[in-house]
């Protein structure tokens, strides 16, 4: 397949632009594992994950953050992983990161994000959607100032005959 140059609609174009060529990527091996200095001394490196759990014992992870916390420095850096990211985990194959914990749990997530990334979390953290909930709500909770009435479908347990509504104004 080749590719085809795009036009915008509406607008007549004013150049033709030349067509990219595919570039092949090779997959990741033990020996293209990135390979980066030694951590900053005392440096404690954390993953935040949130469950998708709605009860299992051991579910993917839909938000995956490494806390690193630098005392030397006075820093702390938040890092994100896109939970559809694919990767290779280590004797399981490509996948997709979110799957590390289901595999083989955090020892496996920690070695994956070793193998990829060349960075090794030291301890995790892990929250259900109703933890997280727990949190906000400890808090304080979190206000939302609505514009408008905003009602979708849904299945919540607030949920009026299979709809759930936000009126207009601070919720």
């Amino acid at each position: 397949v080749s590719p085809t140059n795009i036009k915008p609609s509406g607008a007549a174009p004013t150049a033709t632009a030349k067509a990219a060529q595919p570039t092949k990527v090779s997959q990741p091996t033990q020996q293209s594992k990135p390979q980066y200095g030694k951590y900053p001394e005392g440096q404690v490196r954390i993953m935040v994950l949130g469950s998708d759990s709605r009860g299992e014992a051991v579910a993917r992870t839909d938000v995956m953050m490494m806390v690193s916390i630098t005392p030397s420095t006075g820093t702390v850096t938040v890092l994100s992983f896109p939970r559809d990211l694919w990767v290779n985990l280590p004797g399981v194959g490509m996948n997709r990161i979110n799957t590390a914990m289901v595999f083989g749990g955090f020892n496996l997530l920690a070695a994956t994000l070793d193998n990829n990334f060349g960075i090794r979390p030291d301890h995790y953290i892990m929250t259900t959607f109703k933890g997280f909930i727990s949190i906000v709500d400890s808090i304080g909770g979190i206000d939302v100032n609505a514009a408008s009435t905003l009602t979708d479908r849904c299945a919540l347990p607030q949920a009026v005959r299979g709809y759930c509504t936000i009126k207009a104004g601070v919720n």
